[in-house]
């Protein structure tokens, strides 16, 4: 008998697109900064019943990339907990190749011998098997070295696909850094030369240096926007910048915007309604609008999206709280005269028929300006410290967010003054 019974898919019910149990398990899942992905559905409820609410399930199908963007909504964290079989360990690594393609960071758990998180959450107490899961993770490479190194035996020709086959998960992680941590790792499980694994990477990454990650957007400093310029040290005000990300959601929420993205070292584009787009850029950096009416259309445009709906300007002027602020975002102020066009042969684009453009340089503005100000609050901060206190770890965080910023300011071709 069959371990799950699946219906087929229909026009309502998309499997691609759905996590089981994610309704439920989201807040969890924000609160723990963790996603726990199983296979069936009796797993994710036989954990729940155990106490452990952040899991969600792909309901016995393959792991798709629209489920992968789903728990990106809420995390980057995700801990595999697939059977222990040669299916499961297989799925497990097509999983995490594809989650470590998305940038979310993976790792995975493993269960005895003919179990499988349903039977053993069953024979365990809740305390007992929560340790079980809290102590049993572990990253991609020892995951992948241990069951690929038990295939070997010794032979230095398997164990050579075996590196090679961790070199190419590593080389699709889209962040650097990322990939230099791993790399370290490999070359001292297997003992080699760490710039001979480098050089290896290197050559996977090649044919697609250029390539934009689906997680990061194509460079705008390309696209021949004016040249600007902010003042360092100075503390930003953010409405501006929350207010044109919200009036572009109420005006153009389910138009659809093109986005490159790599899927099996081929570059594809992909279709996203803006308002998703928008959306699922603000969660990926956990970031919220200091406005509290912008905050809550936010929310509801994120409830609609996991109903799978886009909501326009109607279901806003609905609430009587946000009849006045939905008007005046989405009237618009400047009507550019037809005379330009008929009788001045002046072209020009407005912003409905640029809004890829748009979108992309709103959600970079905001980004940059929130990581001026937070540089600045860690800046504060460590003029306050007692200059007998460690101030390594601050000293660390304030550099890491110049790096960010510098990123955003070369991307929107902003340069950064003293």
């Amino acid at each position: 008998m069959a371990k799950y019974f699946n219906s087929p898919e229909s026009d309502i019910y998309n499997k691609s697109n759905v996590l089981y149990g994610l309704f439920q398990s989201k807040n969890e899942i924000i609160k723990t900064d963790s996603c726990l992905l199983v296979e069936g559905y009796t797993d994710v409820i036989s954990l729940h019943h155990n106490g452990i609410k952040n899991a969600v399930s792909s309901s016995g199908t393959s792991l798709t990339e629209g489920q992968i963007r789903l728990i990106k909504r809420f995390t980057n964290n995700v801990v595999i907990l697939y059977d222990s079989d040669p299916a499961g360990i297989n799925a497990s690594f097509r999983g995490v190749d594809m989650i470590l393609k998305a940038g979310l960071n993976v790792k995975v758990v493993l269960f005895p011998e003919g179990e499988d998180p349903d039977s053993y959450a069953h024979q365990l107490s809740n305390e007992d098997f929560k340790s079980y899961l809290n102590d049993n993770q572990i990253d991609f490479i020892s995951f992948k070295a241990n069951h690929l190194l038990e295939k070997t035996k010794n032979d230095p020709i398997n164990i050579s696909k075996t590196i090679n086959d961790i070199i190419i998960s590593i080389s699709i992680i889209p962040d650097a850094v990322s990939r230099s941590v791993y790399i370290k790792k490999t070359a001292q499980i297997f003992e080699m030369d760490e710039e001979l694994l480098i050089n290896e990477v290197r050559k996977k990454l090649r044919p697609n240096e250029n390539f934009q990650s689906s997680n990061s957007l194509p460079s705008l400093a390309s696209k021949n926007l004016p040249s600007k310029s902010f003042q360092k040290g100075i503390k930003h005000d953010l409405s501006k910048q929350e207010e044109d990300l919200i009036r572009l959601m109420l005006t153009y929420g389910a138009h659809s915007i093109k986005i490159e993205v790599l899927n099996e070292n081929e570059k594809s584009t992909v279709e996203y309604p803006l308002a998703q787009f928008i959306v699922e850029e603000i969660l990926t950096d956990k970031l919220s609008y200091e406005n509290e009416k912008y905050q809550l259309v936010f929310n509801e445009f994120l409830e609609g999206l996991e109903k799978g709906l886009i909501l326009n300007e109607q279901h806003f002027v609905q609430n009587h709280n946000l009849t006045s602020l939905v008007a005046d975002l989405t009237t618009s102020q400047n009507i550019l005269s037809e005379n330009w066009e008929k009788k001045h042969q002046i072209h020009t684009k407005i912003e409905s028929e640029r809004l890829k453009q748009a979108a992309e340089q709103a959600v970079f503005i905001f980004k940059l300006r929130v990581t001026e100000n937070l540089i600045l609050d860690k800046q504060k901060a460590l003029k306050e410290m007692n200059p007998e206190e460690d101030n390594e770890s601050i000293l660390k965080e304030i550099k890491e967010l110049i790096k960010v910023r510098n990123i955003f300011a070369d991307e929107l071709g902003i340069i950064v003054t003293q």
